[in-house]
């Protein structure tokens, strides 16, 4: 017999007329042996950024920002480095 879920709700019951799953007694929380690599990743970046903002430091994606405003104005073609049209 196999059983399959359309959405991701808790079932009140596996039959109707059969008496009501109490879901307060259910252990929600997944295994970490379960995430895969990708999920992994975002409970990592999550957890250091929750770290980061309670320490008032810039989090991962205000980081990236940072960097790629620092290339930008400071990478290979920085504004420091352009010569006027005249002198070319």
């Amino acid at each position: 017999l196999s059983l399959n879920k359309t959405s991701e709700v808790w079932w009140n019951a596996v039959l109707k007329g059969e008496k009501e799953i109490d879901i307060n007694q259910i252990n929600r929380e997944r295994s970490m042996a379960t995430v895969d690599e990708e999920e992994h990743a975002v409970l990592d970046r999550l957890t250091f950024d929750y770290h980061q903002k309670q320490q008032g430091k810039p989090q991962s994606h205000e980081m990236v920002r940072e960097q790629v405003n620092m290339n930008t104005f400071h990478g290979p073609l920085s504004h420091s480095e352009c010569k006027p049209m005249s002198e070319i």
